[in-house]
């Protein structure tokens, strides 16, 4: 959380070369909001379990290194995506979306599942140095 900015710079630069290559707005904002995801279900989960509305008294909080140990590790990030893609499976197999919308959909999680994969491994880059 303490590289918001950083973290935002990569969201737009990802979210600029995956639109350069795919022209589509809803790919590049995937990968762009897959960048801020990790910290946002960090900090989201602290609120609601807490109730605390300071962002200085919440990240002193136990719950807040706990969420930090799930959301910033990636098996905990590679799990969560796995179960979200099954969900989309699920869907396609009661047949509420039909095939064209299940790819799409896969292609949007794929996408939000690299945006977090690169911010934790930007985070890991950053603790080293």
């Amino acid at each position: 959380m303490e590289n918001i900015i950083v973290h935002l710079c990569l969201g737009v630069i990802c979210g600029i070369f995956v639109y350069v290559l795919t022209l589509k707005l809803e790919f590049s904002l995937a990968i762009f909001l897959g960048n801020l995801l990790p910290d946002f279900v960090n900090l989201s989960g602290t609120y609601a379990y807490t109730g605390f509305v300071s962002f200085a008294e919440a990240v002193k909080t136990e719950v807040y290194l706990a969420w930090l140990q799930i959301s910033h590790n990636l098996g905990g990030i590679i799990g969560f995506w796995l179960v979200v893609l099954s969900l989309v499976w699920m869907l396609y197999r009661f047949h509420l979306i039909d095939k064209k919308e299940e790819k799409r959909w896969q292609q949007l999680v794929i996408l939000l599942l690299i945006g977090a994969i690169i911010h934790v491994l930007v985070d890991i880059f950053l603790m080293r140095f």
